[in-house]
């Protein structure tokens, strides 16, 4: 029973995340620039995206994320010590993309 279990949450976790984009890498900028609706982040590796927004220049955490303040604080955190980040960069939700920019839905350290 428990290995039926552990099968259903793997199977319906892949089926969740079969539409993501991830990319790691070191955080290279953070920025804050008025009028956007959240952070602007770029890190080492920006590739695979380019089908998911019509810019790829820089990620973007929307300021309406739930965790906006904890993965802020994670980005940041990274970007001063050198740590690699993994970033989540869209799912099957229909908001991919926020002002043009691939949306940053989850953050790995």
């Amino acid at each position: 029973m428990r290995l039926v279990a552990i099968l259903a949450v793997l199977i319906f976790s892949s089926n969740a995340l079969a539409g993501s984009v991830v990319t790691t890498g070191k955080v290279t900028t953070i920025l804050n620039w008025e009028g956007h609706g959240g952070h602007l982040i770029k890190v080492e590796h920006m590739g695979g995206t380019s089908s998911i927004c019509s810019r790829n220049d820089y990620y973007i955490l929307s300021k309406e994320h739930p965790f906006v303040k904890e993965n802020y604080s994670l980005l940041l955190s990274a970007r001063i010590s050198g740590t690699p980040v993994t970033l989540r960069l869209s799912d099957a939700s229909s908001k991919k993309c926020q002002e043009n920019f691939p949306k940053i839905f989850h953050v790995q350290i």
